[in-house]
């Protein structure tokens, strides 16, 4: 039987962590500084871990005491939909993700959105107990990588776009997180792809340009480049090769709920999202239950303290009421989470 063990003693994993924080200086409709609060919350739940800010030139950082700083050129940003003004930041988190790892030095790295907010220790007590990937010929990490289970996507629910692993927040090895970034930039022909490449995909997939969404884009290219294997399409639940992708997630992610990890979303466009958490999870998420099966099948023996359980078998509960028909939040708010 394989089981989790403790890579190191609380203590000693936090001197041996950088939180890694991408992305742009984010306010609110107010004037409030989000990022500054994330920052905050980092100091006072981590205080001996290390923060890497890594943004772009222009953008007015300010004094940051105890924060390195990486400013990186920006490389500008297409657009996302045909018919709303929404960017495609591909490239942009690319180059700003792999420019702040490789800042970091720790063994350790949460790489996470400027937008999100600490609340706890929890993500902390689990990263001390991240356990080696089985042996496994598609185990490409060498211990797993934790993720939130918001948009990642499960091929097999409601909302079912496949290699759909969130890049809110990814926390593990910091070798293993520098190698899931150690991909190309997405081309100008996967930029527009659905308007000059494939016009004749239907009108509720040819609205959204890229080729991939952001999420299946980072994923497809680390798998390309790690296993030489293609998604053959963008709902595929097996690979090119007839390997299931949700068994591909479980060799080598663990997905949890926001709140067993004590972080949260700050932007107010998620404010429904984080009201209606359990059951939009259950909708579309590839969840930490879902995990337990596989893992169960394999002989991983994995047991979360009894507080962060809690917020996980709430999540389950939610997932069978929507199975056996319980069709809530309202569909507004299903379609929210796409």
């Amino acid at each position: 039987m394989v089981s989790f063990q403790r890579a190191s003693q609380f203590g000693e994993v936090m001197k041996e962590l950088t939180f890694c924080v991408q992305g742009p200086i984010v306010l609110d409709s107010s004037g409030g500084n989000l990022t500054e609060n994330l920052f905050e919350s980092i100091r006072h739940f981590y205080p001996g871990s290390k923060i890497v800010f890594s943004t772009w030139e222009g953008e007015r950082v300010g004094s940051k005491r105890g924060i390195q700083v990486i400013q990186s050129k920006d490389p500008g940003s297409g657009l996302r939909y045909r018919n709303r003004v929404e960017q495609n930041n591909i490239n942009r988190q690319i180059i700003s993700t792999v420019s702040g790892l490789n800042a970091v030095t720790t063994d350790y790295v949460v790489k996470m959105r400027s937008d999100l907010l600490v609340h706890g220790k929890s993500l902390g007590t689990i990263l001390s107990r991240i356990p080696e990937t089985i042996n496994h010929e598609y185990s490409v990490f060498e211990k797993y990588v934790i993720v939130p289970d918001r948009l990642t996507f499960s091929p097999r629910k409601k909302l079912n776009p496949a290699l759909h692993v969130t890049d809110m927040l990814q926390a593990g090895l910091t070798s293993d997180i520098k190698k899931l970034w150690d991909i190309p930039l997405m081309s100008l022909n996967q930029e527009v792809f659905y308007k000059y490449v494939s016009p004749e995909i239907s009108k509720e997939v040819s609205d959204h340009l890229p080729e991939f969404r952001a999420e299946q884009y980072f994923w497809n290219e680390f798998i390309y480049r790690e296993l030489g294997i293609r998604l053959p399409d963008t709902r595929a639940r097996r690979l090119s090769n007839g390997f299931e992708v949700e068994d591909f997630f479980n060799l080598n992610i663990i997905p949890f709920r926001f709140p067993t990890i004590d972080i949260s979303i700050q932007k107010e466009i998620y404010a429904d999202w984080s009201k209606n958490d359990s059951w939009i999870s259950a909708i579309y998420a590839h969840t930490y239950r879902d995990w337990k099966q596989f893992a169960r099948s394999r002989g991983i023996s994995f047991r979360l303290p009894l507080r962060n359980s809690f917020w996980e078998f709430r999540g389950a509960i939610y997932g069978d009421f929507y199975k056996k028909g319980f069709d809530f939040p309202p569909k507004s708010k299903i379609q929210r989470a796409r």
